[in-house]
């Protein structure tokens, strides 16, 4: 097919476009995805997990972001724009616990890093972070805790609601999942499920609910811990793949193109892009929400919150090496902002003195 004046080719399976035809045909030489055959109506329009483990929160997941500098290269043809290449200086990792679980992880706290040299390879330091908190983060999860005491009262209760904890469906209605696999004793109308991540303390029970029993035995403790990068696809992701590759550790990596990366997967880790949840860089999802969305947010920040629901502005251009980092905020003038090469967009009076504002009152001092 044509769009404008640049020639675009498609995937039949998954709808993946290319610019040239070589692409798409070694694409389709892996791309087995199956079409979608059967049309939404209005009695079955909604999308169902297969699993409904899937549709459990997660006790501990990851969420990363990296920095890197600008390193510039010998130009090559007549482009006006000068040829880069990003070196990794530093990245931050902030552990997200859920509030049912901040018991068993109550000293995960987030980790920043930067480079001690500019020859240093970040990549690696990263990875090797990475996986030393997934293996703290599946260690305290797999602990198993015994079943509490239940009640025939409280069995009782949650009968009378009927609804299955698993599929959030009638419990005296047949789960939408295929038993034919499973053990025979997990056939049968409901079960007690019971957390087994929390300890029975005193009064406090670990019991959960009551769901089918066929809903009970699919989900699973995970086994391997989620990391989030906004863009990975594009930009994140080629520094995990070289920084595991690197460290001797060959990640599976799920491809989108040739060129996009849809998820990483390690040992222990499985690496996911938020923007391909957001659809949207986070600064125009928090530009399209109103002030009463942001709850954790004016809970963490009170009154300062406004200051971290609108994007800085970063000099990149000043980020040439390690030492950069010590550059003091008041030795940074508005036009040091108008160097950033990335988005090619001018520092305004009111971005500034966001970023003014930002310092002083979180106390940033370089």
């Amino acid at each position: 097919g044509h769009m404008g004046t640049k020639r675009s080719y498609y995937c039949t399976y998954c709808f993946a476009g290319f610019s040239m035809r070589s692409g798409l045909l070694r694409h389709e030489k892996s791309c087995n995805t199956a079409q979608i055959i059967e049309m939404p109506d209005e009695h079955n329009k909604w999308l169902q997990y297969a699993n409904p483990g899937y549709t459990l929160l997660h006790p501990c997941y990851l969420v990363s972001d990296l920095e890197c500098r600008l390193v510039s290269l010998p130009s090559q043809g007549n482009s006006k724009k000068p040829d880069q290449m990003h070196e990794l200086l530093s990245f931050a990792i902030y552990p997200v616990v859920t509030d049912r679980y901040k018991h068993i992880f109550p000293d995960m706290l987030p980790y920043f890093y930067k480079a001690k040299s500019d020859s240093e390879d970040v990549k690696v330091t990263l990875c090797s972070t990475l996986n030393k908190m997934a293996t703290e983060i599946l260690k305290r999860i797999e602990t198993y805790n015994p079943m509490s005491y239940v009640s025939d009262d409280e069995i009782k209760k949650c009968m009378e609601k009927n609804v299955c904890l698993g599929c959030n469906r009638p419990l005296t209605e047949k789960p939408p999942f295929n038993d034919a696999k499973l053990p025979t004793s997990t056939k049968g109308p409901y079960h007690r499920h019971h957390d087994h991540l929390l300890p029975p303390d005193g009064d406090h029970s670990n019991f959960y609910g009551v769901l089918h029993k066929v809903c009970n035995a699919l989900i699973r403790v995970p086994n391997k811990v989620i990391c989030y990068y906004h863009n990975l696809s594009s930009y994140d992701g080629k520094f995990l793949i070289q920084g595991y590759c690197n460290s001797g550790e060959i990640p599976t990596v799920l491809m989108q193109s040739s060129e996009k990366v849809t998820q990483i997967t390690t040992r222990k880790l499985v690496f996911k892009d938020s923007l391909a949840i957001f659809n949207a860089p986070l600064s125009k999802i928090a530009s399209s929400m109103s002030s009463e969305h942001f709850i954790l947010t004016k809970k963490l920040f009170k009154n300062n919150y406004e200051l971290f629901i609108r994007k800085l502005p970063f000099p990149y251009g000043l980020l040439t090496s390690v030492e950069s980092y010590d550059i003091p905020i008041s030795q940074i003038k508005q036009s040091d902002f108008d160097s950033d090469l990335i988005s090619e967009m001018k520092c305004s009076d009111e971005d500034y003195q966001h970023f003014q504002k930002f310092a002083e009152v979180m106390k940033v001092q370089n």
